[in-house]
């Protein structure tokens, strides 16, 4: 009966949250010129995309949360566990870091073997066109933050949390829910997909030893928040 709960709990956010995603990003990705460094990971800077972001956010929140409350479950066990300042900062830090020697690692790979210049050029003239206002980056900041939240909420902690109740090796839980999250960015580029499923996994690891959806949430946040300002400033 366990098994069979969590088995329908997987099954409900794979459909409502991984197939769309995955359907929707791959329309993008085959539509794309360069399948391999095609990155679509850019910010309109618009009251209609933050609006529909927005929407978003409560649209896949708000039914894993009323899940949990009518299945009964407790919010600790997805992580929703006070963390103190100390304790954040030290995941933040160990999240930096691990972040911080991936990207040299993956860094180096690319640019050795991979990298085009004027693929990575094309991403911020896109910026430079936009109308990036202080009040327009604020507007379309905060959706950013709060989607940050959702799918770390969905994959590194509903997702692997259910799928681990019928597969118990937790490492090939969290191989098959970064899987879908890597997939689920295929609209950047096939390169997109690896470094996102090692992101996912980083992210993984740090819930799997300290069970905290807050700290994973704000780390993926700052990350989008990086992102975000260099994108639209340069």
């Amino acid at each position: 009966m366990k098994n069979r709960d969590a088995l329908l709990r997987c099954i409900f956010v794979i459909f409502l949250l991984c197939v769309p995603s995955i359907f929707a990003s791959f329309k993008i990705f085959l539509n794309s010129s360069n399948n391999i460094f095609f990155s679509n990971y850019v910010f309109t800077l618009d009251l209609n995309s933050a609006l529909i972001e927005l929407v978003q956010v409560f649209q896949y929140s708000l039914p894993v949360i009323i899940l949990i409350i009518l299945t009964n479950e407790s919010f600790k066990e997805y992580g929703f566990n006070k963390v103190s300042f100390k304790d954040l900062l030290k995941s933040l830090l160990r999240l930096s870091g691990l972040t911080i020697l991936f990207s040299i690692g993956s860094g180096i790979i690319i640019g050795l073997f991979l990298y085009k210049k004027e693929n990575y050029l094309d991403i911020f003239k896109l910026f430079k066109e936009e109308n990036n206002s202080n009040l327009m980056i604020l507007i379309n900041l905060v959706p950013t933050i709060l989607l940050a939240f959702i799918e770390e909420l969905y994959f590194r902690s509903f997702l692997y949390k259910n799928l681990n109740k019928i597969i118990e090796n937790k490492w090939i839980c969290m191989v098959i829910v970064n899987i879908l999250f890597g997939i689920g960015h295929i609209y950047q580029g096939i390169i997109a997909v690896f470094i996102t499923f090692f992101y996912g996994i980083i992210n993984s690891i740090e819930f799997k030893k300290h069970n905290n959806l807050y700290t994973i949430s704000i780390f993926h946040a700052l990350r989008n928040i990086f992102a975000f300002v260099l994108r639209t400033i340069l």
